[in-house]
């Protein structure tokens, strides 16, 4: 194939044409909804990326630890893997910390205990929820009652941009059955509700259900709610 290239403007513009050897395009987005249907259409194979499981980002870690000079047992690899969001990219995010952590303790063999310790030092617990994470959760169950409140303020409360709390937060939470989005806004689900220490919402069936909103919660109309 070719193509061809407009080079210069006015009188002096001339076209050259550039040949070009097979090749295989990829492309990859989060977005797909974003992309024109005829850009989308381009592409002849689609496909959708899952999340990893631990057993393969155990695998990802071993090897990377390998790579990095790291003596890292597999069980401290499968710890790794377990705080990891589900993802590879995190995993190896969270093993350069633990390498960090390692230089200066030193340890011969880098065991489950000293990722634990790392992972401590860093506000990351065994779900692998971050501090605002927490924070999210923690507004929703005990400010709030459990919801529904709204992206807007949950990010004000929290002091953090409406985009950053929907893209870098709200999947995760979603995925593990923390978090749950219904037309009035977001709601701590019965497992957010033990994971705080909170008694189960017998109700939270109807709450999430019913179009109606409760009127003893908060409610908000904001449109943004509403995906």
């Amino acid at each position: 194939g070719c193509i061809d290239f407009v080079l210069g403007e006015g009188m002096s513009a001339r076209s050259v044409k550039l040949h070009l050897k097979p090749f295989t395009l990829v492309g990859a987005t989060t977005r797909s909804g974003m992309l024109s249907a005829p850009l989308r259409a381009r592409f002849g194979l689609h496909l959708k990326l899952d999340f990893y499981d631990e057993d393969s980002l155990t695998m990802i870690l071993l090897r990377a630890a390998k790579i990095y000079s790291i003596e890292l047992t597999e069980s401290a690899a499968n710890r790794l893997a377990s705080r990891s969001r589900m993802t590879p990219r995190e995993s190896l995010r969270l093993l350069r910390r633990v390498r960090d952590y390692a230089t200066l303790a030193k340890p011969n063999q880098i065991e489950a205990n000293f990722i634990d310790q790392c992972m401590k030092s860093l506000g990351i617990d065994e779900l692998g929820l971050n501090e605002t994470d927490r924070q999210i959760l923690s507004l929703l169950g005990n400010r709030y009652q459990g919801g529904p409140v709204g992206l807007r303020t949950i990010a004000a409360l929290i002091d953090e941009e409406e985009r950053t709390v929907e893209e870098n937060h709200e999947p995760f939470l979603l995925r593990i059955g923390l978090l749950e989005k219904t037309p009035q806004g977001r709601i701590l689900s019965n497992s957010g509700r033990s994971y705080l220490g909170l008694p189960v919402n017998h109700q939270l069936k109807n709450i999430n259900t019913n179009d109606s909103a409760n009127p003893e919660l908060p409610f908000e109309s904001d449109s943004t709610e509403i995906e």
